[in-house]
């Protein structure tokens, strides 16, 4: 996890500021602490949690085989049922994880202006604005978790229900066998006890299966950031212009005819012109006085520069 939050935040140093003005930062921010915390937690627990579960639902069912082929044949379509219901948990609660992630991500942009620009928010007056805007974003977020929280609630209770169903059909179909002498007292309780033991693999499984979801909706997020396009540099540009410089003994700041735009087709600035533009002529009025200053310091002017 600290590899992968090194590398978010390396990857996001180089990207560029077109890509940063589409993602609210709160939301960047959210993804690379919040999302690779899911992350964590899924392979550090249930990914291994997997093939533990795996495991003893082949051994103990082996084992119930062996005793009794009639009742293990009873117990294993729950297995399947346990599969497909936490199918369709999966794509529900994976769309309402996504939906409380990004709100979450909203009030995360909230907190984050409001922090930086304090100052501005309270030169305005706008405490009350920001305070409103927080609690509506609030509000939605915390309405969304609890509607995750819900349907969680309702996936754990089928969960209950159904292995209380394997549970209920093994103490019948087992009684059954015992009356008819197919199977002695001694045999139907160790039966019952493997099958009970096999009812919290199957259980885990499906939790396997809703944490792998919000998983999969939090790798979706980061994946998101990992695959943007990092700004390149034309290199040969940049030692052109570094060896000018080493081969000049003078240094001057000037716009010259610049252009500059976060997007193509949108310019920001357009031609800045020595000859049109206050700033260039406001530097080449500064220039004598840092050169003053540079004479008394005892430094170049391009240390200064």
């Amino acid at each position: 996890a600290k590899h992968m939050r090194d590398m978010l935040f390396a990857h996001v140093q180089r990207l560029p500021m077109s890509w940063h003005d589409k993602n609210q930062t709160g939301d960047i921010i959210q993804r690379c602490t919040s999302d690779v915390e899911v992350i964590r937690n899924f392979v550090v627990t249930q990914l291994l949690e997997v093939f533990r579960t795996v495991f003893l639902i082949v051994i103990y069912f082996s084992m119930m085989v062996s005793m009794n082929p009639r009742l293990s044949l009873a117990v294993l379509p729950f297995v399947p049922i346990v599969v497909i219901y936490s199918s369709v948990f999966y794509r529900l609660i994976a769309k309402r994880f996504i939906e409380a992630d990004e709100a979450e991500g909203e009030l995360s942009t909230v907190v984050q202006e409001n922090a930086t620009g304090v100052r501005v928010v309270r030169a305005f007056g706008r405490e009350r604005f920001e305070m409103e805007r927080f609690q509506e974003k609030n509000d939605i977020f915390a309405k969304l978790w609890i509607r995750l929280g819900t349907l969680s609630g309702l996936y754990w209770g089928v969960g209950d229900l159904i292995t209380g169903l394997q549970v209920v059909t093994v103490i019948v179909l087992g009684t059954v066998e015992a009356v008819q002498g197919n199977i002695s007292v001694g045999e139907f309780v160790a039966f019952a006890s493997y099958n009970t033991t096999l009812v919290w693999p199957i259980r885990g499984l499906g939790r396997i299966l809703s944490d792998m979801s919000k998983a999969g909706v939090s790798f979706e997020r980061v994946d998101y950031i990992i695959r943007a396009k990092e700004e390149t540099c034309e290199n040969e540009a940049v030692e052109e212009d570094a060896a000018l410089i080493e081969q000049s003994e003078d240094y001057d700041i000037r716009f010259d005819h610049v252009y500059f735009g976060y997007e193509n087709g949108k310019e920001v600035l357009k031609d800045i012109d020595p000859q049109k533009t206050q700033v260039s002529v406001q530097l080449d009025a500064l220039r004598p006085v840092m050169e003053e200053i540079a004479k008394e310091k005892g430094m170049g002017l391009e240390d200064i520069f």
